[in-house]
């Protein structure tokens, strides 16, 4: 696999395509093709590509981002969630996403990253992030990077402390 990169602008035919395995026959009817384009092609987006093909991006409505990827990339954008959030703040902040409780991934790697869970609704879990909790989660991985390689912290208690790290209150200040 090549290097992950943004793009300006994301192939919403190619968010389709990535978004149409979750959907139910009902909602398949509703979303189609045209009308996912439709409905997503004002909105602000980016793209992400490896080796100049897009394989998924991302876009923001009304404050929510909403991160698509082709099935076979899935787990891997997470190569380039900073400069993903670092635009979604250049649009909002906070910033809301809405995940299916049966993606179960997601959920996970949300609560790593430091999203705080505001809601349920039906099958949808809400979270909320904001630029501060965001820069103190990139601050903390840098140490927790420089700690492992001046020898301080060995590399499975650097993933350990962090998991600690995002499970407490994450609404309250955070020593560095």
């Amino acid at each position: 696999m090549g290097k992950m990169y943004i793009v300006d602008e994301a192939d919403h035919e190619v968010m389709y395509q990535a978004e149409q395995a979750s959907y139910t026959p009902e909602v398949r009817e509703i979303w189609s093709r045209e009308y996912f384009i439709q409905q997503r092609s004002n909105l602000p987006s980016i793209g992400m590509a490896i080796d100049g093909v897009c394989i998924g991006g991302a876009y923001m409505d009304d404050g929510f981002i909403h991160i698509s990827m082709l099935p076979e990339y899935h787990g891997k954008w997470s190569l380039v969630y900073a400069e993903v959030l670092a635009w979604a703040f250049s649009h909002a902040d906070p910033i809301y996403a809405s995940i299916l409780e049966n993606n179960k991934t997601c959920l996970r790697f949300s609560e790593r990253s430091g999203w705080e869970m505001v809601g349920r609704y039906d099958e949808v879990v809400y979270y909320r992030s904001t630029r501060c909790l965001f820069e103190r989660l990139v601050a903390r991985r840098e140490r927790l990077a420089r700690a492992v390689a001046n020898g301080a912290v060995r590399p499975h208690e650097a993933g350990s402390a962090e998991q600690n790290d995002t499970e407490s209150n994450t609404t309250e200040p955070i020593s560095g």
